[in-house]
């Protein structure tokens, strides 16, 4: 009888193990967003240091099997201290990536993870060789207790990632995602403990744990001067919108409301009248397409804080918004005055070309999550699409990085050469200051010699706008050698334009410092 509940404890932990992986790699992908994107080399950082981290356990946790006398017992005291570790990964994390930011991406990426999450890898991926050894009754019976044990720790690790992805994150944070998976790894291992009559470890464990989890609500979460509205974590990024007064490029200080997403503002609207932004320069947008008449046709790409939306709603066209982030479509309305009864789409912008059959005479991309622009919307074949959605005298107009020249702007090279090639004729205008934090305009149109000469937009304080060709960039000054054509199979766009990012991110996370000085936690 003894047998059999020791049997089924040690397959209920391999089952958690399993989930608390999944759940670790999760989380910390995460926690690193904030500090350093949520781009292709971070994801890339955090499965090279996860596969790594289980390599190396399962090694150890092998090694460890052949030489412990009483390998239950051992697995318990791994699985317990596995628990303890990711409690502490969430403030330890933040101390850690304080000192990361100092770093290059990937060096800083991975310097992080090595000190949070490395530790609890190892010790949760030792747990599967031991718990292997301590079933295994003979050699016949080997294979199938290999099999058994990792079956059920990989059910574990699918089951958490969904939970983690679509319940945990979203609706309760990073904190209290960790501690879910390290107080299930600390109370199934007390357990196995308490059998073994060893009541020190897992007592002061719980306690440990517990104090760690009561500490989490004693933080400051209104900052003073910052107040910090709305926040949720999920697995498309951080969303927090905040409170606050804001600097504007022209007009001084403003009291403003923005939304971050992974801590990079996405949209900065006017608490004293949310259909306007304090952003200046992001009126330049709808000026470029001003001269098209009521009730045209527009397919918005990204919503954000609805300030293009609210633009577009003033020259009375006729919109479609497409948004990937359902939360974002929320935070939209509760917090930013856009009509819940508008028609928004909870779609990939990509997936929505594809498949849409309606005629626009303006599509907006307005494409940036934080740093990353989506490379499958930005393709010779995503262009062709949209090119055939248009009407005679239709326009792509896309929001990009402020770099046109040098290695830079090699991503804006290529994106305007892609243009080109799916029959476009492209011109290009930018917002108001330096490369480094001016935003392009690209404008394709079906026809070549598209006006742009007259305009019907201003905003107040702002001066009035007349004519945007005035303001083009001459495209011929700039050396397209080294640029290329993006396509659905050469999806460069992340690595040519991470020198910009790069940039962009550190001027945001500097701009960021007296947010969290405030007290408003980076996640």
């Amino acid at each position: 009888m003894r047998e059999k509940q020791l049997l089924r404890l040690l397959y209920v932990l391999s089952f958690i193990e399993g989930g608390a992986v999944m759940g670790a790699e999760l989380v910390s992908a995460k926690m690193i967003a904030p500090y350093f994107g949520n781009s292709l080399y971070v994801w890339a950082s955090v499965l090279g240091v996860t596969l790594t981290s289980l390599m190396i356990g399962y090694l150890m946790g092998g090694r460890l099997s052949v030489k412990s006398k009483n390998r239950e017992l051992q697995t318990f005291k791994i699985l317990l201290t596995a628990g303890v570790w990711l409690c502490l990964m969430p403030s330890l994390s933040l101390w850690i990536l304080d000192i990361a930011l100092e770093m290059s991406i990937a060096s800083g990426t991975i310097f992080a993870l090595v000190v949070f999450l490395v530790p609890g890898l190892v010790l949760l991926s030792m747990t599967s060789p031991m718990i292997i050894s301590a079933v295994n009754k003979s050699v016949e019976t080997s294979g199938s207790t290999t099999g058994n044990i990792y079956s059920i720790s990989t059910l574990g690790g699918i089951i958490a990632t969904f939970i983690t992805g679509f319940y945990l994150l979203p609706d309760f944070g990073i904190r209290i995602t960790c501690y879910v998976f390290g107080m299930l790894l600390i109370l199934a291992a007390s357990f196995g403990l308490f059998r073994n009559k060893k009541i020190v470890l897992p007592t002061s464990s719980v306690l440990l744990s517990l104090l760690l989890f009561a500490s989490s609500f004693t933080e400051n979460e209104d900052g003073g001067k910052y107040k910090l509205l709305y926040e949720s974590d999920g697995m498309l990024g951080q969303i927090k919108v905040i409170d606050a007064r804001s600097q504007t490029y022209t007009r001084g200080y403003k009291q403003s409301r923005t939304l971050f997403v992974n801590n990079t503002a996405q949209t900065i609207g006017n608490i004293d009248s949310l259909d306007y932004s304090v952003w200046d320069w992001s009126y330049c947008f709808p000026f470029c397409v001003s001269n098209y008449p009521k009730n045209s046709k527009v397919l918005l790409m990204g919503l954000g804080g609805g300030t293009f939306h609210h633009q577009f709603k003033r020259l009375g066209y006729d919109i479609v918004t497409v948004e990937l982030d359902q939360r974002i479509k929320d935070v939209a309305v509760n917090y930013f005055n856009v009509d819940n009864n508008e028609k928004i789409i909870i779609d990939d912008a990509r997936h929505y070309i594809n498949i849409q059959k309606e005629k626009f005479d303006i599509v907006t991309m307005d494409l940036f999550y934080n740093e990353t622009p989506p490379y499958q919307a930005l393709t010779l074949e995503s262009f062709q699409k949209v090119k055939s959605s248009l009407n005679e005298d239709g326009l792509i107009m896309i929001n990009f990085y402020g770099y046109l020249a040098g290695e830079k702007g090699n991503a804006a090279r290529s994106l305007i050469k892609t243009l080109r090639k799916a029959g476009l004729f492209v011109n290009v205008t930018a917002t108001p200051g330096e490369d480094k934090y001016r935003n392009l305009i690209i404008l394709a149109a079906i026809k070549e010699n598209h006006d742009y000469s007259t305009t019907r937009i201003s905003e107040p304080g702002l001066p009035e706008l007349v004519n945007v060709e005035k303001n083009f960039i001459d495209l011929t000054k700039l050396d397209f050698s080294n640029s290329i054509v993006f396509s659905d199979n050469n999806p460069n766009l992340e690595k040519m334009y991470l020198e910009a990012a790069l940039e962009w991110r550190k001027h945001v996370t500097e701009g960021n410092e007296k947010l969290y000085e405030s007290g408003i936690s980076q996640w």
